[in-house]
């Protein structure tokens, strides 16, 4: 449990000084492994992915899930208004997706 807090501290940081990680989950991903090891990002992709765990890295989800609790208790580290309203789009096509299919 210790590295989530870790990771919420870390994850709260780059919410308040980069705000195209608020819009972007990519741009959350790359901020997020450049903070905790720069020196990662300078290997490939693939070798990133499949040997996450021996890097000690989070899931994508878990960094996602680490913001959406950062948000609700700061609203004012949400996406800007443009990215709310797509993905709230983006919510009601996939409910109506999931319902239709």
């Amino acid at each position: 449990m210790k590295s989530l807090f870790k990771t919420e501290e870390i994850i709260e940081d780059i919410l308040i000084r980069f705000s195209s990680a608020r819009d972007d989950n990519f741009s959350l991903i790359y901020e997020f492994y450049m903070e905790i090891s720069p020196l990662l990002l300078e290997k490939p992709f693939k070798e990133i992915l499949l040997n996450h765990q021996m890097y000690s890295l989070p899931s994508f989800e878990s960094i996602f899930r680490a913001r959406r609790k950062i948000v609700a208790k700061n609203p004012s580290l949400r996406p800007s208004k443009i990215i709310q309203e797509l993905r709230d789009e983006n919510e009601e096509y996939y409910k109506f997706f999931s319902k239709n299919d």
